[in-house]
């Protein structure tokens, strides 16, 4: 009896060879072989993320089809299935060393706008940014799609936004060698139409914006109330987009909460937008530990306790916690000594003095579910039971208050929930603070504990 899963796996080795290696791991990493039907020659593939199915279908068919015959030795039909809550076979997408080329460092080295170090591959992708990771690499691989343009990053500061937009301009660069490319701050872009503006330089600038094929644009929060830059920014996206021109952007806030014209609200909001939210444990920890391999380090018992302490304390911005690791190994060089949690801990005042242990969603879910014994599963569940929907309604209400974040972006925490349903949660515990000694004191617990988080 033949073994198909194994055909299936030889397949992948074979397409490995022939396509590019972060494609190839963010894409085929979300599909896995369910079954092979010899009567109609159908291959049966689970996939886990429809963005996945969407760009094998679109892009590497043909590659796909290829690597099956020659396996197979016939022709195979291909069937996608959705795979939600079917278990995972062993993938054989491997990490991919990280590489620049010269000609790209060449490209940056005069204005050092880009970091060549901020590449797809050195790009840790967890549940937090696994969407915004995938959509990026979706519009690197294909510019200008319709269903990729524009497409908007948004996120707290420090959480890889502008990371992922120098991905996208680099990887571009490395693969079409002819595309002309902008990546701009917005205060960049600002103060350059100032300067063209008063300098009789407009068309200039015009003809420089206009004539790209991708225009990266980062920060597009900073075009709050300044009304002449913004229809600068509108007439320069119409006539990109009109033109079937690439449009990336990103900002601290969804679309809609900017402070900027409804029309170019609407614009930036027309196709992709992709949140990246803080990163959970497991993310952090294997930041941590990419940093670490980078630095020339053994991944010692007392480097994973150390890297334990990091990823366990700093809980926020992505930038403060390879910082914090920064100082770290800069404190043990400079003294000769090992990275030990001795070291840390005699330092830990100074080493996180800057760690943000500001309270957010994640972290609050995680408080109330292990104050009321249920999983976060349950919270972010339909169910509404009392001893889930309570326990939900207590979260919503600490995320409103101990958080900056709009009703909106709460409930994208509490299973894609409206805003609505936030509101009548907050507004349910809020009244029952006033008139109920429980819920005020547990309430009133929760906050201690949520405030009173040790770092290490």
């Amino acid at each position: 009896m033949n073994n198909y899963r194994q055909f299936w796996e030889d397949s992948l080795i074979l397409l490995k060879e022939n396509m590019n290696q972060i494609a190839f791991r963010t894409w085929f990493s979300k599909v896995d072989f369910k079954e092979f039907d010899e009567n109609t020659d159908t291959l049966y593939l689970y996939y886990y993320k429809e963005i996945a199915k969407e760009q094998i279908l679109e892009r590497y068919l043909k590659l796909l089809s290829e690597s099956l015959e020659a396996v197979f030795d016939k022709k195979v039909r291909i069937n996608f299935i959705d795979g939600s809550g079917a278990n995972v076979g062993e993938s054989l997408v491997e990490e991919v060393p990280v590489s620049t080329t010269s000609t790209v460092n060449e490209i940056f080295d005069e204005e050092k706008i880009i970091s060549t170090r901020n590449t797809f591959e050195n790009f840790v992708v967890g549940p937090n940014n696994e969407y915004a990771h995938a959509a990026s690499l979706a519009v690197a691989e294909n510019p200008a799609t319709v269903n990729y343009n524009p497409l908007y990053l948004y996120s707290e500061p420090g959480l890889g936004k502008t990371h992922l937009m120098h991905s996208i301009a680099l990887y571009i660069l490395k693969n079409s060698k002819n595309k002309k490319i902008l990546y701009v701050t917005s205060e960049m872009f600002t103060n350059e139409f100032i300067s063209a503006t008063k300098n009789n330089k407009i068309d200039e600038f015009r003809n420089k914006y206009r004539s790209m094929d991708i225009l990266l644009l980062d920060d597009v929060q900073f075009f709050a109330k300044k009304a002449q830059t913004q229809e600068e920014v509108f007439n320069t996206f119409n006539a990109l987009h009109d033109n079937n021109k690439q449009i990336v952007l990103s900002s601290d806030r969804p679309p809609s909460e900017l402070e900027i014209s409804q029309r170019l609200k609407q614009r930036f909001g027309w196709k992709i937008i992709a949140e990246i939210k803080k990163p959970e444990y497991e993310t952090r920890l294997a930041i941590l530990e990419k940093k670490a391999e980078e630095a020339g380090l053994e991944l010692t018992a007392d480097l994973k306790s150390v890297l334990n302490m990091i990823a366990s304390g700093v809980d926020g911005s992505v930038r403060i916690l390879e910082s914090t690791f920064t100082n770290i190994l800069n404190i043990s060089q400079f003294m000769g000594t090992d990275i030990t949690p001795e070291l840390v801990r005699e330092r830990a005042n100074y080493l996180f003095k800057d760690a943000n242990t500001s309270i957010d969603v994640e972290g609050i879910k995680k408080i109330v579910c292990e104050y009321y014994g249920i999983s976060t599963r349950d919270i972010e569940s339909k169910k509404r039971s009392r001893d889930i929907a309570y326990p939900r309604q207590i979260a919503v209400f600490l995320s409103r208050e101990l958080t900056d974040l709009s009703f909106p972006s709460i409930g994208e925490y509490f299973g894609g929930r409206d805003h609505t349903t936030m509101m009548h949660a907050y507004n349910k515990i809020n009244e029952e603070l006033q008139n109920n000694e429980s819920t005020k004191h547990n309430v009133n617990k929760l906050k201690t504990k949520l405030k009173s988080k040790k770092i290490y």
